[in-house]
């Protein structure tokens, strides 16, 4: 078994099987100031997965919002219009796992 070693936003390594199609889902870290948008709100193929480590992330799905604390995930049909914000007061680190279909 082998791997491809892949460049990814908060993580020192990510490494890719090479059986899988190297787009079958993707993994990155991020972190957000207080009141700040990870992008506009966006669609793409397939689902979205997001896990807090530290701090309050809020996700626009559509006119829905979504709350989650530390320790707290959620999934999400990327098609429909969705953002990323951190709704708390101190930086917030996360993690996203895009799945495609």
């Amino acid at each position: 078994m082998s791997f491809n070693h892949r460049k990814k936003k908060g993580l020192n390594n990510y490494l890719v099987d090479n059986d899988l199609a190297d787009d079958c889902i993707s993994l990155h870290i991020s972190e957000l100031a207080p009141g700040k948008n990870s992008h506009e709100p966006h669609v793409h193929d397939g689902a979205e997965s997001y896990y807090v480590f530290q701090g309050e992330l809020s996700i626009s799905l559509g006119p829905e919002v979504l709350r989650l604390g530390q320790n707290e995930a959620a999934s999400i049909d990327s098609s429909k219009p969705h953002k990323v914000t951190n709704s708390g007061i101190a930086m917030n680190r996360y993690m996203v796992v895009i799945a495609q279909p």
